[in-house]
């Protein structure tokens, strides 16, 4: 595999981390979100692998070679960075969530000492 074309691998790659909005994993409608935020991190965990066993430092191409530090050094941290976006995010909102959950059951629970007079209420 030349040069380019495991670089252009790479670089789709980081292209599709970038697109990626990390929010859509706190959805309070995503089906299954443990699951989810699991296989969002092993995937990061792989890219990483992935960059620091494929990105090579320097190449020879025929007559020149080519110093790939820079790029390296750009490509390798960006799936740990977006671990540790996560890692962040999810205390945040199981915070929020639990506020929420206690607010209506403190609610619901003040309901429930109210006095009764027909059944449209008790319903």
């Amino acid at each position: 595999m030349t040069f380019l074309t495991r670089f252009q691998q790479l670089l789709e790659i980081f292209w599709r981390n970038q697109q990626v909005d990390l929010n859509i994993l706190v959805h309070d409608r995503l089906k299954n979100p443990v699951e989810s935020i699991g296989n969002t991190i092993k995937l990061f965990n792989y890219y990483h692998t992935f960059f620091s066993s494929n990105l090579p430092s320097m190449t020879d191409i025929g007559l020149l070679q080519i110093d790939s530090k820079g790029s390296r050094t750009t490509l390798l941290p960006t799936p740990k960075d977006y671990i540790a976006q996560i890692e962040s995010m999810i205390p945040k909102v199981i915070r929020e969530r639990t506020d929420e959950s206690k607010k209506w059951l403190r609610k619901a629970i003040s309901n429930l000492g109210k006095p009764v007079t027909n059944v449209e209420e008790f319903v």
